[in-house]
């Protein structure tokens, strides 16, 4: 049986096919494209380069995907404790 109703909602894609999802068939394979955002181009991060994804304040993400609410980046993660220094 394959998977039914995935839906691919409010996100930032960079770079990769057109077509999201490639459905392998079935009779009740779907998926749902909504309020994304495709892009070639940097939208906005603060230092793709250097690998910091969070997104300036005035990025186009913002404006393209009305609500989008930032990833917290710098809070994901291992964190420095007293097993990890």
């Amino acid at each position: 049986m394959r998977s039914r109703g995935n839906e691919f909602s409010g996100n930032v894609i960079i770079g990769g096919p057109d077509q999201l999802v490639k459905l392998m068939g079935g009779e009740f394979a779907t998926a749902y494209e909504n309020n994304n955002f495709k892009t070639n181009e940097d939208p906005g991060f603060v230092d793709m380069k250097k690998g910091n994804f969070m997104l300036k304040s005035n990025s186009i993400v913002f404006e393209k995907i009305p609500g989008f609410q930032p990833i917290p980046f710098d809070k994901m993660g291992l964190y420095k404790d007293t097993y990890r220094k």
